[in-house]
């Protein structure tokens, strides 16, 4: 494949999203990633914006009202065309992950996308680990996990994901702050919340909102 042709694919695709002509950048962006199906790249700008439309749509048929008798019911295309988006979307981040597999931006958002979906935490968090399977070293994918093994009850494995990440010297002081703060939740929670609760947080609550208590 021509590189210049990809090229300057992309670049028209770029110039019509940014004159929000989003329906024909997707247009330019399927053509990319069908010509250069290994760019990586082409199907998560793709993905991006077919979310986009998704959630628009969906906006769109929230603030819909019912037509006037007689007249056909626009809500049931629009909402057949979200949905085409959305699995277009999950196809899309499929792609980008074959074409990168390494790639720790696509696959943290494909798993956000799963979790706002009817997929929900359980896809997220197999994606999540079949990725750090082969990307061990991936901190941001290992927290994301760890949060959801939390939320899901399982606070011991939340709490060993994170003593791990907390064991590597790279890590800048903002982010080991962060899961310090995390890990002393969770050590919390495996504790079954009888012991004194981590600095920040309220022992004498009813319970803890695990999305809240993501921090920050």
């Amino acid at each position: 494949r021509d590189p210049q042709d990809l090229e300057s694919k992309l670049s028209l695709a770029s110039a019509q999203e940014r004159l929000g002509r989003h329906d024909a950048a997707i247009e330019t962006y399927r053509r990319a990633a069908t010509l250069a199906p290994r760019h990586a790249r082409s199907w998560l700008k793709l993905a991006d914006l077919l979310l986009q439309r998704w959630k628009a749509r969906l906006d769109a048929l929230e603030e819909a009202s019912p037509p006037p008798k007689g007249t056909k019911d626009p809500r049931p295309e629009v909402r057949a065309a979200a949905g085409a988006d959305r699995k277009e979307a999950l196809e899309a981040f499929e792609q980008a992950k074959r074409a990168d597999p390494r790639d720790e931006e696509v696959v943290l958002t494909h798993a956000r996308i799963l979790l706002e979906g009817p997929e929900g935490p359980k896809r997220a968090r197999e994606v999540l680990g079949r990725f750090l399977r082969r990307v061990p070293q991936a901190a941001g994918a290992a927290r994301l996990l760890a949060q959801l093994e939390a939320a899901a009850g399982s606070h011991r494995q939340a709490l060993l994901r994170v003593i791990e990440l907390l064991k590597r010297r790279d890590l800048v002081p903002e982010l080991r702050e962060h899961l310090e703060a995390e890990a002393a939740l969770y050590a919390w929670l495996k504790d079954g919340t009888q012991t004194p609760a981590p600095p920040g947080m309220d022992a004498s609550a009813d319970g803890v909102d695990l999305n809240r208590a993501r921090l920050r």
